[in-house]
């Protein structure tokens, strides 16, 4: 479960502030962009949950809110300021991890559902 209080990570020698991203919508959208580009998903959660100073000047609603491509630009950008890829790529899974929860999207039986077990299931190993 995604914690809901800010968070500051290093990045690059900064202290950066993060907070939880609060429209369902976009944490919807990076869910799902997680099945085709998890790099470029991570990258994206990284700019839209960075707050205030350095924050990546990538603009979301520029690129038609289309999170991938969203994320794409986060890391040119940050690759340009002397961040490896790899670098963006692990902030931003924290940052995914902290910041982006699926409350009020899916609920825990519809995981379950999902995932093709339940609580009423017996162990048919024995």
């Amino acid at each position: 479960m995604a914690e809901n209080t800010p968070f500051t990570l290093d990045i690059g020698g900064q202290s950066v502030t993060f907070k939880p991203i609060e429209a369902a919508h976009l944490r919807m959208d990076l869910a799902q962009g997680m099945f085709q580009n998890q790099s470029r998903a991570f990258a994206a959660a990284l700019g839209m949950a960075w707050v205030g100073e350095g924050k990546p000047k990538a603009n979301l609603s520029r690129c038609r809110y289309d999170v991938l491509q969203y994320g794409g630009l986060v890391i040119n950008e940050l690759v340009k300021r002397g961040i490896s890829a790899m670098q963006v790529i692990t902030y931003g899974a924290a940052v995914y991890a902290k910041c982006v929860t699926l409350d009020g999207i899916v609920s825990d039986d519809e995981v379950k559902e999902a995932a093709g077990f339940s609580e009423s299931e017996e162990d048919t190993t024995a």
